[in-house]
Parts: C-alpha cells; sequence; structure tokens
C-alpha cells in the first residue's frame, strides 16, 4: 500500500478558434479546471473540515503528509469560502425547505465567534438540516428561519423563543423526563410509563389514537402527592406544557421528543470544541452554509459516502458560474 503517492501533474493543451460570424475567439464549455487547488482537494478540505473536524493546521498537515501537497491555512480559509459561494443556491432550498415543512426539529446551542458568545441554531426535518450562527438567542431568529407557515408543528425543549411562532408546538417528553428524574424519582417513574403508553398509542393510525386519555393521565399526575418538596416544580412544568405534550397525537409522523434536533446540533458542539467556532463573520456564514448543505445531503442519501455524494456536486456548481 503506497501511503505517500506520487502527485499526478496533468497537462491540458486548451484550444481557441475565430468565429467570423460571432467575431470572436471561442472554445469549449468543458474546459477543465485551471485553478491550482480543484475539485478533489476542495472535497477533501470540506471532508477533514466538516465530517473529521478537524482544525485547519491538521488539515494543512494531513495534505502534506499524505499527498505532498503544500497548502497554506489561509488558502484552506478561502476554500471553504469559495465552497460557501459554491452552495448558496442549495443553502436557499434548504431554507425554503424549512419553511415549508410540515413539521420541524429547532434547538440552539453556544458558538463562539472570535471569541465572544454567540449562538447556533439548528432546524431538521425529515429532508433538510439549516445550521444558522447568530449573535443572539432571541426568538427572531427562529421566525425569521420558520416563517409564517401555520400548519406545522414546531417541536422544541420548551424554549420561549419558539411560543408564540406560527404553528403547534410538541414539547419534548426526554427534557421532561430527565427533569424529573433529577428532583423525583417516583415521578420519574409515572411518567415513563404515561411515555411508554404515549409511544404504543403513536403506533396506531392517527384517527384511532385518543388524546383526552392521556390528557387525563398528566392531570391526574400534576395533581398527586410526592414525597419530594422538588416534584412541586416539575408538576409546575407539567402543568406549564400540558397544551403541547400530546400534539404529536394528532400529527403523522411527529414525534414526542426533541433528539432529532439533538443529534443534529451535537455535531456542531463537538467541533466547537475542537477548533472553538468562528474567528469572522464571513467564516461563521461559510460554516453555517456549509455544514447546512453537507449534512442534508447525507440525510437525504443515507449510506451513500460523502465523496460520491459532494464532488459530483461540486463540479455542477463550478461549471455553473
Amino acid at each position: 500500500m503506497d501511503l505517500k503517492p506520487r502527485p499526478i501533474v496533468k497537462q491540458h493543451t486548451i484550444t481557441r478558434h475565430w468565429c467570423g460570424h460571432c467575431e470572436t475567439y471561442v472554445k469549449s464549455k468543458n474546459i477543465p479546471d485551471t485553478s491550482r487547488i480543484g475539485i478533489n482537494v476542495l472535497g477533501y478540505i470540506l471532508y477533514a473540515r466538516y465530517r473529521l473536524r478537524l482544525p485547519l493546521k491538521k488539515i494543512q498537515e494531513s495534505l502534506h503528509d499524505l499527498y505532498n501537497f503544500r497548502i497554506s491555512e489561509g488558502e484552506i480559509v478561502s476554500k471553504l469560502d469559495e465552497a460557501r459561494t459554491l452552495f448558496g443556491e442549495d443553502y436557499d432550498a434548504i431554507t425554503l425547505l424549512i419553511e415549508e415543512a410540515s413539521h420541524v426539529y429547532a434547538d440552539e446551542t453556544g458558538w463562539k465567534m472570535d471569541g465572544k458568545n454567540w449562538w447556533l441554531w439548528v432546524f431538521v426535518t425529515e429532508r433538510g438540516v439549516r445550521y444558522v450562527i447568530e449573535d443572539t438567542r432571541g426568538k427572531g431568529v427562529a421566525a425569521r428561519a420558520l416563517g409564517l407557515k401555520e400548519d406545522r408543528v414546531i417541536i422544541s425543549d420548551g424554549y420561549a423563543a419558539h411560543k408564540n411562532l406560527p404553528g403547534d408546538k410538541q414539547q419534548c417528553w426526554v427534557h421532561l423526563l430527565r427533569v424529573a428524574k433529577i428532583h423525583s424519582p417516583p415521578l420519574y417513574e409515572d411518567l415513563i410509563l404515561l411515555y411508554k403508553r404515549l409511544l404504543q398509542e403513536l403506533e396506531k393510525k392517527k384517527e384511532e389514537r385518543d388524546k383526552a386519555i392521556f390528557e387525563k393521565a398528566l392531570a391526574l399526575l400534576i395533581a398527586k402527592a410526592y414525597p419530594q418538596l422538588e416534584a412541586k416544580k416539575v408538576q409546575a412544568r407539567m402543568q406549564h406544557h400540558a397544551g403541547s405534550l400530546f400534539t404529536c397525537l394528532e400529527h403523522d409522523g411527529v414525534l414526542p421528543e426533541n433528539n432529532t434536533a439533538e443529534r443534529a446540533i451535537r455535531l456542531q458542539v463537538v467541533m466547537r470544541k475542537i477548533f472553538g467556532g468562528s474567528r469572522s463573520l464571513d467564516g461563521a456564514k461559510a460554516h453555517e452554509v456549509n455544514t447546512s448543505v453537507i449534512e442534508t445531503q447525507m440525510r437525504q442519501h443515507p449510506g451513500d459516502s460523502f465523496f460520491d455524494l459532494m464532488l459530483p456536486l461540486l463540479k455542477r456548481r463550478r461549471s455553473e458560474l
């Protein structure tokens, strides 16, 4: 196995010819890329940055160690920004996909912007993932990302930014169970039983589900006396979210938990821990666009390799410029 293959240098002779009718020189539309860094290197940079989650220095070192290819950190940043430009229309399509989805899973986490505290938001549907990096955790971010669609469900951990947005709400049961387990184990056990019944009910056809039974069961747990003083806080939370704990029973394909968004945002948390976030606004924009397009492609084509998906897409987008 050749661990350090010799670079292949290709020479292309590109001809042009005079057109007497157009009175200009013409050449083929399918000429090879003439930039120093081609699609394959660009694809590797995206793979190393967003799938392997490598810092810029490590991407630089790996290209040199594996391919004897020398590149500066500045060139890598430039290529990430080039990908952002190439993926512009794809990101716009994802934005529209999120706005028009029948149900969206939403979450947010902290993000560093040149050492300052910003926020990274995620919005997930069955066929798309959109990341947004902003300097605020305010509801305006979610409002802009989700738009004005009313006939949809927003699944979240109960964060207030989603409360007054158009559409129905589904509160994450996993978050509620975590809180109950900490403050009142007996209440947690009762909630677990109710949650298991809820999952069984969701296996039925929508028209066969009985939401009223679950609302009555929840009311009994809210009124029940538990030995732990902290149980009152959990019951208050249950009361506050009572109207959004069983929304999933009225819709097809809506889960009673927000693990879908949490899994999508966990990828970003790992990257934040490894290379610390973004150094500039341009870097943040490149990050949100590139990761959104890559994760959406991987979500739409499960089982396909990164390079089989992204290299053809990069070639198409560059040819369209």
